[in-house]
């Protein structure tokens, strides 16, 4: 199976440069930060991982072993070049192909303590394929072990967060430095296919889906996850008011950020 990501290869980093960066990773380092701090030498399975941006990110934060994992093979290539001599002779950071949706356990491996997807389940199209992303998660955690997600904006009624989406976009243009069209909705009726579009240089698009909270939450019991399930609210970083002014996130917010963090416990 071949990726939409492999003709875009090392050019998705022009995502990390955006302002909404910041405000995705420091979300994503509050959520994981508790789990893996309580852990001696957590491991950490790193789905969707890229060019191994949060990778990198999580043995900063306190990773032990961090295996990355990406359907792209060609964005898996540039995440093996990010690894450093001092980290390859500890053995600490490895990067592989493999798809999430039929990932299955992995043999070679332990039980991870934490997996983390940060947007990898907005590439579930249905409860069907978010079941078999859950169930490989599941697959690769220990019992008591946690996922971190980085998912579409949680909420029921994608249709309104899709009109109020284009309505805000119409008004503000490229203010944030990525857009997302919400071009069809599903005829299931779990969602809408969307394109996001990254404006900065290079110019950057793929083609996803927003799901329905409800689907998300459904997928996880159904694949096996059957602890807690949170949405951590979405806060604005002091390093994102510092770079950009309070200004600039009026509307961010008060529409409802891009983004949600969801934390499934095992």
């Amino acid at each position: 199976m071949t990726s939409q990501y492999d003709d875009i290869g090392a050019k998705y980093n022009v995502f990390k440069h955006l302002p909404t960066s910041i405000v995705e990773a420091e979300n994503v380092k509050d959520a994981v930060l508790p789990y893996l701090s309580k852990l001696e030498k957590p491991r950490v399975l790193d789905l969707a991982c890229g060019t191994g941006y949060y990778s990198h990110k999580l043995l900063e934060w306190g990773a032990s072993y961090v295996l990355g994992v990406d359907l792209s093979k060609s964005m898996v290539e540039v995440a093996r070049q990010t690894i450093s001599e001092e980290q390859k002779q500890a053995g600490v950071l490895r990067f592989e192909a493999g798809n999430a949706l039929t990932l299955g356990r992995i043999g070679e491996e332990e039980p991870f303590d934490v997996a983390t997807g940060v947007w990898l389940l907005n590439y579930s199209s249905s409860l069907d394929d978010m079941t078999r992303m859950f169930r490989s998660i599941s697959a690769n955690l220990k019992d008591g072990g946690v996922f971190v997600g980085v998912t579409p904006h949680p909420t029921d009624d994608v249709a309104a967060f899709a009109k109020m989406t284009s309505e805000v976009q119409e008004r503000q243009g490229v203010r944030w430095g990525v857009t997302v069209d919400y071009y069809e909705e599903l005829e299931s009726g779990e969602g809408w296919r969307t394109e996001v579009v990254g404006h900065g240089e290079p110019k950057v698009s793929f083609k996803n889906f927003h799901l329905k909270k409800s689907i998300y939450e459904e997928g996880a019991k159904a694949g096996g996850m059957n602890g807690r399930v949170m949405w951590p609210e979405i806060k604005l970083p002091q390093e994102a008011i510092d770079k950009a002014g309070p200004g600039f996130w009026d509307l961010y917010f008060t529409h409802g950020p891009h983004m949600g963090v969801i934390v499934v416990e095992k």
